[in-house]
């Protein structure tokens, strides 16, 4: 969905994963076996093509912060699945840049995280009060740029902390301005980030610990699914929910899926009743962690119909799942139309 500018403004790859395949042998056409390896406590995410059954391997941690790249969008996400954390400064706005930061005036157990429901909402506008107010800054009708307002603290990947500024999003060419420092205003940085630079990715990528762009997503045209770690709301007992990190799949934009109860090897198509497009309707409970044994259950009755990026649906069961000592996932994969 987008989100409300859209109304008024007119890789490094290392690695791959592997498939042991059951079927003929041609990709996904009849009946795959995929083994899914995130690594070692989950070090690495995979990008998946249903229809060509390639994937990228990436490193999860080489990031702190992301700018989704439409034009008409002012979504900015972080790296939460990775630990990243955000906060707003509660005794100032933007003016008040220069004075030194504590951490002893944050609530550090609220702190502002991604949707996982959809890529267009990231943890900057989790503040946004609707048009012009998009949480981290504002939107001018002259204009059409956003202009920053507002003060964060972000905590990150390194678990160091700075103090950040979303400083403006020039709309019209697509460009942002942010700068960020050290609690106490030293090792000030400011930076220009284009988005033109990744032109055909979902997002472009800034390593706030390394002072650099990052360019470590593929193609959006490339990918269906991603096996991640990122944030959910996880129940947590009358009616509170706690943002945790899980494992799980998200899935592309563009992509839709059904999720199907019932025993696996009896579904069909003709079982769906609407997909959705949800990023996260597969998403991490497929799968259940039992404290008498200390090993996953996967969840025998329930597996997804999805429709790839090309038009293909497919049908996939998740059938191991080992956990961080090896991030290894298997799943099993068939193309049904």
């Amino acid at each position: 969905m987008k989100n409300l500018l859209s109304i008024l403004l007119a890789l490094t790859v290392i690695g791959f994963t592997s498939c042991e395949e059951n079927g003929n042998g041609d990709g996904n056409s009849e009946n795959d076996t995929l083994l899914i390896s995130m690594g070692s406590g989950y070090q690495n995410n995979i990008y998946y093509n249903l229809s060509s059954g390639d994937s990228e391997t990436v490193i999860s941690n080489n990031w702190d912060i992301a700018f989704f790249t439409d034009i008409m969008s002012s979504t900015i996400v972080i790296n939460d699945g990775s630990g990243v954390k955000l906060y707003t400064w509660p005794l100032g706005d933007n003016t008040a840049w220069d004075q030194t930061i504590s951490l002893d005036d944050l609530n550090l157990d609220n702190y502002l995280y991604n949707s996982d429901t959809t890529w267009e909402l990231g943890a900057f506008e989790r503040n946004a009060l609707g048009h012009p107010d998009y949480g981290w800054g504002t939107y001018s009708m002259s204009t059409h740029n956003l202009t920053g307002d507002s003060i964060f603290i972000i905590q990150l990947v390194d678990e160091s902390f700075k103090k950040l500024i979303i400083q403006k999003k020039a709309s019209a060419d697509n460009v942002y301005h942010f700068k960020y420092a050290d609690l106490d205003g030293s090792n000030e940085k400011e930076v220009i980030m284009d988005l033109n630079n990744f032109a055909n990715k979902n997002f472009g990528y800034y390593s706030l610990v390394d002072g650099t762009e990052v360019n470590r997503e593929p193609a959006t045209s490339d990918w269906d699914l991603l096996f991640t770690t990122y944030v959910a709301e996880i129940p947590s007992g009358g009616g509170n929910i706690t943002p945790y990190i899980v494992t799980g799949v998200l899935s592309n934009t563009g992509v839709s899926v059904e999720e199907i109860q019932g025993n696996p090897a009896n579904v069909t198509l003709a079982d769906t009743t609407g997909f959705g497009e949800a990023i996260n309707i597969i998403g991490h409970e497929w799968k259940d962690f039992n404290m008498t044994t200390f090993q996953y259950e996967l969840s025998p009755d329930v597996s997804w119909f999805v429709k790839a990026k090309t038009g293909g649906i497919y049908h996939i069961q998740f059938t191991d799942f080992e956990g961080s000592a090896t991030g290894n996932i298997k799943v099993l994969i068939e193309k049904v139309q």
